[in-house]
């Protein structure tokens, strides 16, 4: 991903409040889960969370989604995989089964709500297993229709929801606040 000067308001990106706040969950539930150990040694499969990490405040997020010039969707089914079980914002115990359902009603919508081009941050290959069926079938109808693009560590297309592809540094670079989003 290349940097470049401050692009304009053109280039700024959104991300669904409804998606934000299930994927914010899911993070929770994941650093809660984590050892420090786990957390320092976690796999490139695992980078969503640290592209989330940088999403809730780059400056380039947008709050305004007609300000955007593309929708970001944190999906973090794996790191949601691996949370185990935890204690949801109302106080009850969630399970990945759960916060997958709540994550699926929620992607839907960001994506209707969206009209522009969908990144999504899965950098997993072993997305139909994590993702299951529904989730899974729902960003390849998405891909069939309009431009969805997935970050990736490596080019795939073995299991891959969509040809549209951006190779992505599984390390902090990507975090950098100058940094632009890819058309």
């Amino acid at each position: 991903m290349a940097c470049a000067a401050l692009p304009g308001p053109s280039q700024r990106f959104f991300v669904d409040p409804g998606l934000l706040e299930e994927a914010a969950i899911i993070r929770r539930c994941y650093a809660n889960h984590s050892t420090q150990l786990q957390a320092q040694a976690r796999s490139q499969y695992l980078f969503e969370l640290d592209v989330f990490d940088v999403l809730r405040e780059h400056p380039l997020r947008t709050l305004v989604r007609t300000d955007a010039s593309v929708s970001v969707l944190p999906i973090l089914a794996l790191a949601s995989a691996h949370a185990g079980s935890c204690i949801g914002a109302d106080g009850n115990t969630t399970r990945h089964p759960m916060r997958l359902n709540r994550l699926r009603r929620a992607v839907n919508m960001a994506i209707h709500r969206s009209e522009g081009p969908l990144l999504y941050t899965c950098t997993c290959v072993m997305q139909r297993g994590y993702y299951g069926a529904a989730l899974y079938r729902m960003l390849e109808r998405v891909a069939s229709r309009r431009r969805l693009v997935q970050l990736v560590k490596e080019p795939v297309t073995k299991n891959a929801v969509t040809p549209h592809q951006i190779l992505a540094p599984c390390a902090p670079p990507f975090a950098a606040p100058h940094c632009a989003v890819p058309d």
